[in-house]
C-alpha cells in the first residue's frame, strides 16, 4: 500500500507517469501480462516504501526499472517457460503447456495511440518474436540481456543491478542463442508503414469474411498457408506487442457472432511473414473488443 504522506506530492505523479514503461518490461521479462501486472504491484509497493529515502530524482526511471528487474528475477526463477501458441512457423505446444501473452498496444500506449506521450518504449522492443526467444533463456540471464541490449544500460550498471561481478556478467551474457541476437538486430524490418500494415490486415481478413476466400492469397503473404475453417466470419482488428496487426474473428452463432480467434500478424516489409493464433476467447475483453457482435 502506498505511503498516504508522499501520495499527493508531485514525486507521486512522477511514479505513476513511468508505470506502463515498467509494465513493458516486465512483460518482456516474463511474456505474460498478468505476470507482469503482478510484478508491477509488488515493484509499486517497495518503490512506496522506499521512495523517502531516495536521493536523485533524476534517475526515477532508473530506480523503478532496476526495482522491476529484481522484482521479475525473483518471481520468475522457478517459472516454467512460456511457448507461443500455434502460428504458422511453430509446431503446436504440448497440452497443458504455459503460454506467451499478446500485449494490447492499449496497455502501454494508451488508447488513443496518436496523442500518447510514452516514446521510451520502442514499439519493436516488444514485439512476438522476439518475446518468444527471450523465454528460452534463463531469468538471471534474459534480465542481463534485456539490461544492456534492448534498454543500452552500460555493463557497470547491469552488473550493480543484479548484484553481479563484471566478469560473471559476461559469462552469462556469453550463453545468449545466436537467434536471439539475430532477431534484435531483425527487429526494425517489423516496423512496417501504416498504410502498408493496414492493407495487409484487411486483405487477411478478407480470407475469412469473404465468401469466395479459402486461404491466404500468395500476393500479400511468404511462405504462409493459412486455411478458412468452416462457418461465415466477422472480423474486427487491433495491435498489439507495438508493431503486431490483430484480426479478431468472430464465427456465427445462433443470434450473432461469438468470439472465436484472434490472429496475430508478424509483418516484414510488405508481406505476413508468420500468424500467431491465440484460441482464447476470454482474450477479446483485454484488447477492448466485444464477446460478441450482432452483425
Amino acid at each position: 500500500m502506498e505511503d498516504r504522506s508522499v501520495a499527493s506530492t508531485p514525486i507521486a505523479g512522477e511514479l505513476e507517469a513511468l508505470r506502463r514503461e515498467v509494465l513493458a518490461h516486465c512483460y518482456r521479462l516474463a511474456g505474460s501480462l498478468n505476470d507482469a501486472e503482478d510484478i508491477v504491484q509488488e515493484t509499486y509497493l517497495r518503490a512506496w516504501q522506499g521512495i523517502e529515502r531516495f536521493p536523485n530524482r533524476e534517475s526515477l526511471r532508473n530506480w523503478l526499472l532496476q526495482l522491476a528487474t529484481n522484482v521479475s528475477v525473483k518471481v520468475l526463477k522457478d517459472a516454467p517457460e512460456r511457448v507461443s501458441p500455434l502460428s504458422s512457423v511453430s509446431r503446436e505446444p504440448d497440452e497443458g503447456a504455459y503460454l506467451l501473452d499478446p500485449l494490447p498496444n492499449a496497455v502501454v500506449w494508451g488508447w488513443d495511440l496518436e496523442s500518447s506521450e510514452l516514446d521510451a518504449v520502442a514499439k519493436e522492443s516488444l514485439a512476438l518474436p522476439l518475446v518468444a526467444a527471450m523465454q528460452s533463456v534463463a531469468i538471471d540471464i534474459r534480465a542481463a540481456w534485456i539490461l544492456t541490449r534492448i534498454l543500452n544500460w552500460p555493463q557497470d550498471t547491469v552488473s550493480n543491478t543484479l548484484d553481479l561481478s563484471p566478469e560473471k556478467l559476461a559469462e552469462k551474457l556469453a550463453t545468449i542463442p545466436a537467434k536471439l541476437e539475430r532477431i534484435r538486430s531483425e527487429l526494425p524490418t517489423y516496423v512496417v508503414d501504416e498504410n502498408v500494415r493496414s492493407q495487409l490486415a484487411t486483405a487477411y481478413s478478407n480470407v475469412f469474411t469473404e465468401d469466395d476466400s479459402s486461404s491466404v492469397a500468395a500476393d500479400f503473404a511468404t511462405n504462409l498457408a493459412v486455411e478458412k475453417p468452416a462457418g461465415a466470419f466477422r472480423a474486427m482488428s487491433a495491435t498489439a506487442n507495438g508493431v503486431h496487426p490483430v484480426v479478431a474473428l468472430y464465427r456465427a452463432g445462433e443470434t450473432g457472432y461469438d468470439a472465436y480467434q484472434l490472429h496475430q500478424l508478424t509483418l516484414q516489409h510488405d508481406s505476413i511473414i508468420d500468424v500467431t493464433v491465440w484460441n482464447s476467447p476470454d482474450l477479446f475483453t483485454v484488447f477492448g473488443l466485444p464477446s460478441h457482435v450482432n452483425q
